[in-house]
């Protein structure tokens, strides 16, 4: 008589384990601080607007603001102690006397007007520092490209560009990019940047704004 052949046994699959990374987001600073929807994104940038007037010194200047980090989670507390609401300022409210009205002026720019200098210096970015940098010696890699951009874009969820020029913030933030990433930059190099491509950066400026 044949003998049965023996039926093969399934093979426990592997588990797979979630990589350092994912299990450590929890506990990053970005899980905890740095994590929005569309509605506490519009707050910070009307709260930058509403709170300018008291965000400065006894001799004038500019007080560095970091109310954005961690933000939502404060602010789900604070809403029920607290029916206060922010109305945003549509860029309509804006006429041709408010172009002559100083930079501390409260009505200068509507937030969406702000966050589109924001966004428009942050792409600059990629030409100052990383694959892509127009100077040889500040090309470095697109981590610290990364890290340039997310510094510059959370410095302005708390702080106002009529406050802090962008394009100084840029280069500190590219600076401060290349250190955090170990990839250093000479400050000097910076300098050479701002020599030579300041007056680009100005006409690009201008050109993305419509004529009259």
């Amino acid at each position: 008589q044949p003998q049965p052949q023996p039926q093969p046994q399934p093979q426990p699959q592997p588990q797979t384990q979630p990589s350092p990374a994912a299990m450590n987001f929890d506990r990053s600073t970005q899980a905890r601080s740095w994590m929005f929807d569309d509605k506490s994104l519009s707050q910070c940038r009307e709260k930058v607007i509403s709170e300018r007037s008291t965000a400065r010194k006894a001799d004038g200047s500019s007080k560095v603001r970091k109310f954005a980090s961690g933000y939502i989670h404060r602010h789900d507390k604070e809403t029920t102690t607290d029916s206060t609401t922010i109305t945003p300022r549509s860029s309509s409210s804006i006429d041709s006397d408010n172009l002559f009205k100083p930079l501390w002026s409260d009505s200068a720019l509507s937030s969406n007007e702000q966050d589109v200098l924001v966004r428009f210096h942050a792409h600059q970015l990629t030409m100052l520092i990383g694959p892509a940098a127009i100077l040889p010696s500040l090309v470095r890699s697109p981590t610290v490209l990364a890290t340039a951009i997310v510094l510059f874009r959370r410095f302005y969820l708390s702080n106002s560009v009529l406050d802090f020029k962008p394009r100084r913030m840029a280069v500190a933030a590219a600076f401060l990019a290349a250190k955090i990433e170990e990839q250093k930059v000479e400050v000097s190099f910076f300098l050479v940047y701002i020599r030579v491509f300041g007056t680009v950066g100005a006409t690009l400026v201008l050109s993305t704004f419509p004529n009259g």
